[in-house]
């Protein structure tokens, strides 16, 4: 089965007024990832890019646009699957540190994020909570909710501790209960989640989130990534990607 294919677009408008979504490269989300770790954000990137595709995109896709202006990039560059549904999460050089999350790593961060007893009391009573519960909440929900219910690992989930702990809880907010503050489920819940990359990478992520002062730097210092991809070749590609798009872009536009 071929990998997914991630394409990282460039949105521009021309003299005309007509809008384009510029295709610079496609690859799976591993090389994708790999590329775009190697710079700190997407107007990073594009000072980096080649020479033709900077050339090309600045004479015809950069009206009403500001090149020099960093936050322009934010929305004029995005990267996008064959669905063209928006990838969240790009790995840039801060986070290159998600894409080495080993399964023992993943383990290890979300026992740390486990709920206490007692703060997780305080939250069923609806009792004030801080503010940093409240989020560690809504990340084990979202892993019941995304992960576990209706699936083969929601028999796997020992409730016994925690129907002791919490007897009024039912259902739902048993389950979210027996996740959140019971270590021996969140291992099994890991060894699972730990089998898809894709999963390790967007629960690396999610953990990052919820803690502000990895915002700016790493989650882990000895998970910096080592070895990136050769830009390069990568570029070459692009290169050739450039081409193909302006000749089919300019023959649109040799009759106007």
């Amino acid at each position: 089965m071929a990998q997914k294919k991630y394409t990282l677009f460039f949105h521009g408008k021309n003299k005309y007024g007509h809008e384009y979504d510029f295709p610079i490269i496609s690859l799976d989300l591993v090389k994708m990832d790999e590329l775009t770790s190697n710079y700190k954000n997407y107007y990073d990137l594009f000072k980096e890019l080649p020479y033709e595709v900077k050339l090309f995109i600045k004479e015809n896709l950069s009206k009403d646009i500001d090149l020099s202006d960093e936050k322009t990039f934010n929305t004029s560059m995005f990267i996008a699957d064959n669905d063209n549904i928006r990838l969240e999460d790009v790995v840039f050089l801060y986070d290159s540190d998600v894409l080495n999350v080993s399964p023992e790593v993943l383990s290890k961060l979300l026992v740390n994020e486990l709920i206490d007893k007692k703060d997780f009391q305080r939250l069923s009573l609806k009792t004030k909570s801080s503010k940093n519960i409240k989020k560690r909440y809504n990340f084990f929900k979202y892993l019941y909710d995304n992960y576990v219910k209706g699936k083969k690992v929601e028999v796997m989930m020992d409730l016994y501790d925690t129907k002791e702990s919490f007897p009024c809880l039912r259902n739902d907010e048993l389950m979210i209960a027996s996740i959140a503050t019971d270590k021996d489920n969140v291992i099994v819940l890991a060894k699972k989640l730990s089998q898809s990359f894709n999963t390790r990478r967007t629960l690396a992520f999610k953990i990052k989130k919820l803690h502000d002062e990895f915002k700016d730097d790493f989650m882990i210092d000895d998970l910096i990534l080592d070895d990136y991809l050769m830009v390069e070749d990568v570029f070459e590609e692009i290169v050739k990607t450039t081409t193909e798009f302006e000749k089919k872009y300019y023959e649109e536009y040799e009759e106007a």
